[in-house]
Formats: structure tokens, sequence, C-alpha cells
């Protein structure tokens, strides 16, 4: 008797939409665009923890959700990764925060305009 079972992903990380972040002196990376098929759903339910924990004052809770959020892109984007562990928090906060916006004023109607 055979146990395996097969499926095959409606949708691939490669195949989602991307945003292009051009770090000055640092690199260029990509994140995809939040809520479009394709996001690894680690990376879209870190980002969701994440927003939540921001707006909220538990400090053990940011901590936390930053914590989940910084693994997902490790384990989904390592290059994202590399370049974001070497800069400083208000930066990586202004690439999260505009990461956010991006993928909120993303129109999939307009594919071929980059973001």
């Amino acid at each position: 008797m055979n146990n395996a079972v097969d499926i095959t992903p409606g949708a691939s990380p490669e195949s989602a939409p991307t945003i292009e972040f051009n770090i000055v002196g640092y690199g260029k990376f990509e994140l995809p665009v939040l809520g479009q098929p394709g996001v690894p759903l680690g990376i879209t339910t870190a980002f969701g923890i994440f927003q939540d924990a921001e707006n909220g004052n538990n400090d053990s809770q940011k901590l936390a959700a930053w914590s989940h959020l910084i693994q997902s892109l490790v384990d989904s984007f390592p290059k994202a990764s590399r370049i974001l562990a070497r800069l400083d928090g208000p930066t990586v906060a202004q690439v999260f925060r505009r990461w956010g916006e991006k993928s909120n004023e993303y129109d999939p109607s307009l594919v071929s305009s980059p973001l």
C-alpha cells in the first residue's frame, strides 16, 4: 500500500509578483507582493502577525513577531535576509513599512507596471 500523497501547488513563489528594493551601498533584493498568489503562507502569516504586534504595546509580542518574520524571510528569501541583517533597525522598519505600502498599492491589472 502506497501512503504517498502528491499535491501540485496552484502557484509557486517564483510566480508571485515582486517589489524590488535597492538599499544604497548594500544591494538589491526582491520581496513578494503580499496577498498575491504564490506568496509563501509563512511570509503572509508572519507579516500579518508583525503588523498586529507593531500596533500593540507588548514588547515581548513585538520581539516574537519580529523574530518570526525574520526567520520566515530567511527560509523563503535568503538574499533579502542577508542584506536586511546588515542594516540598522530604523532602515529595516522602513523596508517593512514600504513593503506593506507597495503591496497595498499593487494592481494586478497593471502587471507590466513596475513597483
